[in-house]
């Protein structure tokens, strides 16, 4: 196990990468399956409300980490393609939902939005 892994490393192992399987019950909003997803790789998680909310379509999921949910999990992952390429065109919008210009274009216009409106809502006059 490592602690840490350089950017060029991760984009490596990613590009190697079959499948990803992350089954924490205890994570929320996890940056690594999406980072998966980014890379065209699909991903296997523990069906929770938080991950449908973030990976809807974009997924595979199993209700409990049995091992022999996951073993089936990973087989229809790794060999049925139709399956893949359903998971990988819905990651598509989920990239795009959770891409960092998105978040930076958001935050900006909050931003804006704020600033215009001036103290206790009112609206600035600028320019």
């Amino acid at each position: 196990m490592r602690s840490y892994v350089s950017d060029d490393d991760l984009r490596k192992r990613y590009a190697e990468a079959a499948a990803f399987v992350y089954l924490s019950e205890y994570e929320g909003f996890a940056l690594t399956p999406l980072e998966a997803l980014a890379s065209g790789v699909p991903v296997l998680l523990l069906d929770t409300p938080v991950a449908r909310e973030v990976y809807g379509d974009a997924a595979s999921y199993i209700a409990r980490p049995a091992p022999a949910l996951i073993a089936d999990a990973i087989r229809t992952v790794l060999f049925e393609p139709h399956h893949r390429e359903r998971m990988l065109q819905a990651a598509t919008t989920v990239v795009r939902r959770y891409s960092w210009t998105t978040f930076a274009k958001q935050v900006l216009d909050l931003l804006l939005d704020a600033g215009s409106r001036g103290p206790k809502g009112s609206a600035l006059h600028t320019r």
